[in-house]
């Protein structure tokens, strides 16, 4: 309906509903490395359940943020009727390995020297292994640390840390040899609640 004279145009949408689709399969492809396990329990969309755009999305940004991917593509296909559909996610694997070695000379240190070696996704199973230690004139630190993401397959994170530090300053020695345990669960989206322990022999 126009109306020239105060230019203005009533518009009247026909919208009919749709079915319902659902996710009849999930196809993850690429993970050479990185257990299927892996992937599937970051996404938001699960086999026959009802297709959603947001949950999509927020599985992919999921993927992003393991930082085991440089490239995660998703593609959908017809399922085995019209209210079903077929998700294909493909992902590229990136190395998930770190290795660093420095030196460097202060004036309380003098010369020292520090070690990193780490993997965040140890076997496949999206565990973190790392390894860090820093040797200098007055100082020796070590720290051991092992982080599983799903506990009992559950979002529960735990990280153990095992830890020996000395320090040998002119006025006095340090010793202290330990171990730490951190639980953490996700409250909201971003944000998780903390839990830690931590068991300490010094001198």
């Amino acid at each position: 309906n126009e109306n020239f004279e105060k230019q203005i145009v009533d518009i009247t949408l026909d919208i009919q509903k749709g079915e319902l689709v659902y996710f009849e399969e999930i196809i993850i492809s690429g993970n050479t490395k990185t257990r299927d396990k892996v992937i599937r329990r970051e996404l938001r969309v699960y086999e026959q359940e009802i297709f959603s755009s947001q949950r999509l999305k927020r599985s992919i940004r999921n993927l992003y943020r393991l930082d085991f991917f440089e490239d995660v593509k998703v593609a959908t296909s017809k399922g085995s009727s019209e209210d079903k559909m077929v998700l294909k996610i493909g992902v590229t694997e990136k190395s998930t390995g770190a290795f660093s070695f420095g030196a460097g000379y202060g004036n309380v240190e003098q010369l020292f020297g520090v070690f990193s070696v780490g993997e965040r996704n140890l076997f496949g199973r999206g565990q973190k292994l790392e390894l860090k230690a820093t040797v200098g004139s007055k100082t020796q630190n070590v720290n051991l640390s092992f982080t599983e993401p799903y506990i009992y397959d559950i979002p529960l994170s735990g990280t153990i840390n095992f830890y020996n530090w000395q320090y040998d300053y002119d006025e006095y020695d340090k010793y202290s040899l330990g171990t730490s345990l951190t639980l953490s669960y996700p409250l909201l989206d971003f944000t998780r609640g903390v839990l830690s322990y931590v068991y300490d022999i010094a001198n």
